[in-house]
């Protein structure tokens, strides 16, 4: 079997003086990150969800979408409204870690949101419900849709039929939508 010859201690003879260690060049400092569109947040019942517009959780239906350079991660979609019939659709799906009883809130960016009469449908364990909300007096903050009962798979749903006049040249937005998990909800 092979052995390794044991270590012989050193003599002061043999022994190269240690050089002393070179002054270390002082990094210049660095700039301090800027804060990511998803800032880590959690609430006492769990981690908050969000799905927003440029995510593989929502998907859009229809064509002539318009790209807004605002709103949650500096980006949403807007669509001319419509009184009596659906061109563009889209729904959000997130990924619950557990089913329970969730806020549901949207983002509604400042530019393009002047719909009046924006009718979002929640997917809950009770079956659909639908909450309409003002987007033209709700610009630039998050509205919430209600506290909902959620499988951990539910679904949000925005059309273009708001029941406006086309001729109005109201806006609907399409942003982000999170979930924030209630004290019922036990992750």
């Amino acid at each position: 079997p092979d052995v390794a010859p044991a270590a012989q201690p050193e003599s002061s003879a043999t022994r190269q003086p240690t050089p002393a260690p070179k002054a270390k060049a002082e990094a210049p400092p660095q700039p301090t990150p800027a804060p990511t569109s998803r800032p880590a947040q959690t609430v006492a019942a769990g981690p908050i969800v969000y799905v927003d517009d440029l995510d593989g959780g929502f998907k859009r239906f229809g064509t002539g979408w318009q790209r807004g350079p605002a709103g949650y991660a500096s980006h949403h979609w807007h669509v001319p409204v419509r009184n009596n019939v659906t061109v563009h659709s889209a729904t959000w799906r997130p990924r619950l870690p557990v089913a329970g009883t969730y806020a549901v809130q949207v983002y509604v960016p400042g530019p393009h949101s002047t719909a009046t009469r924006a009718a979002y449908r929640i997917k809950t364990v009770d079956g659909w419900v639908t909450r309409v909300r003002d987007q033209a007096k709700r610009r630039g903050s998050w509205v919430t849709l209600g506290v909902h009962r959620l499988t951990r798979a539910p679904v949000v749903q925005l059309t273009d039929q708001t029941g406006e006049d086309p001729a109005s040249g109201r806006t609907l937005t399409f942003d982000a939508v999170r979930f924030i998990p209630t004290a019922a909800t036990k992750a």
